[in-house]
């Protein structure tokens, strides 16, 4: 088993990659999530470095905004137990949402199909340079995800957990 920090510590053993492991094995990417794939490609990046495949990806949900098209562009299969549309649909039919918090779930999903691009496997490699989160807040090119990173520029230390349905809400909450 291995791991990929998303950053190396100034302690420590400061590798990006850690486990034991052997040069050239096969590597199956775990995820819970994935909405456009680039943390799939970020994972991938410094393995396939270090001599590793990666051809395949699991991940619990598929939010559908372009992460299997993504993938597919740097040649690693995503293999998905549920797509959100279809956990909509289902928690509508059993009346857990409304008619109404379904159709702005798929009105969000129909115009966010691709949140970011295709990102190519050496533009990733960016991040894995270690970017600054100033830097990585000038790449993105979501309005929400670009606010959010102008949140955690600020270097606040706060966690809390927010039950929101709207972005700017979260955002107003950020704000204060």
């Amino acid at each position: 088993m291995l791991m990929r920090r998303k950053k190396v510590n100034d302690y420590g053993n400061s590798k990006v990659i850690e486990g034991h492991y052997k040069i050239k094995y096969t590597c199956l990417l775990v995820d819970d999530l994935v909405t456009s794939g680039v943390s799939i490609l970020e994972t991938t990046a410094p393995l396939r470095t270090s001599g590793h495949r990666v051809t395949d990806a699991v991940a619990l949900i598929d939010r559908q905004q372009g992460a299997k098209e993504n993938l597919e562009k740097n040649m690693i299969r995503l293999h998905t137990m549920l797509k959100l549309r279809d956990i909509v649909k289902v928690l509508n039919n059993k009346k857990s949402i409304s008619n109404g918090t379904a159709s702005m779930v798929f009105k969000f999903l129909e115009e966010n199909k691709n949140v970011r691009g295709a990102t190519p496997l050496n533009a990733v490699s960016k991040v894995e340079a270690g970017i600054s989160d100033e830097e990585r807040t000038k790449l993105v090119k979501n309005s929400t995800g670009k606010r959010l990173f102008e949140v955690i520029v600020k270097k606040s230390n706060l966690c809390l957990s927010v039950d929101v349905n709207i972005a700017s809400e979260l955002l107003a909450i950020a704000d204060k």
